[in-house]
């Protein structure tokens, strides 16, 4: 969607009337790639919505690098005393890895059913 905050929008605005070289000059960005990336940024936010640059907005991480986002808990529950949200059922901190080089994916290391997303090559976000 594009139903930004007015100050937001104001600031994409700014942000992809400006080149690259104007970005990094004013907000003290270190090199032109990273100044490149925000204007380009701010132009795919405004020109085609949040959900179409989340997706394919450049620039974008390598294929290699991207992993599935973990699926959400079967049941959590809200502590008031804690304020803090906990699963219903024991959990334990997912430490495996993908099988040979990690940069390249694969299968998981661990048990079944534990797998927070294989890699998949880029083919999902």
């Amino acid at each position: 969607g594009q139903d930004f905050f007015p100050q937001m929008r104001q600031c994409m605005q700014h942000l992809s009337s400006m080149t690259p070289e104007q970005v990094q000059e004013e907000y003290g960005y270190p090199n032109i790639r990273m100044a490149s990336a925000i204007h380009n940024r701010s132009t795919d936010f405004l020109a085609r919505g949040f959900e179409w640059t989340l997706l394919y907005g450049q620039p974008t991480n390598q294929a290699m690098h991207r992993y599935k986002i973990a699926p959400k808990c079967c049941s959590m529950s809200f502590n008031q005393s804690s304020h803090k949200y906990y699963c219903n059922h024991e959990w334990q901190q997912m430490t495996e890895i993908p099988f040979g080089n990690p940069w390249h994916g694969g299968k998981w290391h661990g048990t079944p059913g534990r797998d927070t997303g294989t890699y998949v090559g880029g083919s999902v976000f």
